[in-house]
């Protein structure tokens, strides 16, 4: 098998099929940390759930996503950087991604506005194709403590995006292409499962089945839709 590490300014890539373990590949970040990461994985066991085996159509070409404070990357082992393609990620505080086809989607929090006062923080869905964003996914502004508004998983498919951070499981319809349609697009969510008191949560779906993970509490199911 292989082994990822996230290290403090690059990424490596280990084979460990033997005991001794040697480096496939090491990907330099110039000096910036990985804030989020996802390796797409084929080898994993086949489950159902937000956390399954990619199949090879859903990332062609592609490795995986690494986010830093100032790029979303686009990780190609086939190349020497490691790194296929940059996207700036125009001042987010990118705290959780998941990807999959031509898809990206990143969690993460804006610093507070002057006029507002308010901390902010939703998902933004990326295209590769198109190398930049094109719908954002808004959670409501907020007092809270960052650490409280920090998006600590995000999902999605064509049909929903899910994201959760310590207010609760939020919902929305998923972003469909319009033709010609070039706009970033802001969604509102549908629904939000859940209490604004959850400690670092995390949640997995499947079928119509959500289970709500809170670190301090018994897990919670619940249905959608």
């Amino acid at each position: 098998g292989k082994l990822v590490f996230a290290e403090e300014e690059a990424i490596s890539v280990w084979d460990v099929n033997t005991l001794d373990a040697r480096c496939l590949h090491y990907v330099k970040l110039l000096g910036k940390q990985v804030s989020a990461l996802q390796i797409y994985n084929a080898d994993a066991e086949c489950s159902g759930g937000v956390r399954q085996r990619c199949s090879s159509s859903e990332h062609e070409g592609v490795d995986g996503i690494c986010c830093t404070r100032d790029d979303v990357n686009i990780l190609d082992f086939r190349l020497p950087s490691g790194i296929g393609l940059k996207i700036p990620s125009f001042g987010v505080n990118i705290q959780s991604v998941f990807a999959g086809g031509d898809m990206i989607l990143t969690g993460g929090t804006r610093p507070k506005t002057f006029s507002k006062n308010l901390n902010s923080c939703g998902v933004h869905q990326w295209s590769i194709r198109k190398a930049m964003p094109i719908c954002s996914y808004n959670f409501q502004d907020s007092s809270a403590h960052y650490m409280q508004l920090a998006v600590r998983q995000v999902w999605g498919s064509s049909d929903t995006v899910m994201a959760v951070n310590g207010n609760g499981l939020s919902i929305f319809d998923g972003w469909k292409e319009t033709i010609g349609g070039e706009t970033l697009r802001h969604l509102e969510p549908k629904e939000v499962v859940g209490t604004d008191d959850l400690y670092n949560p995390s949640f997995d779906y499947s079928g119509s089945h959500i289970l709500l993970i809170s670190r301090d509490r018994s897990a919670m199911w619940c249905y959608w839709p």
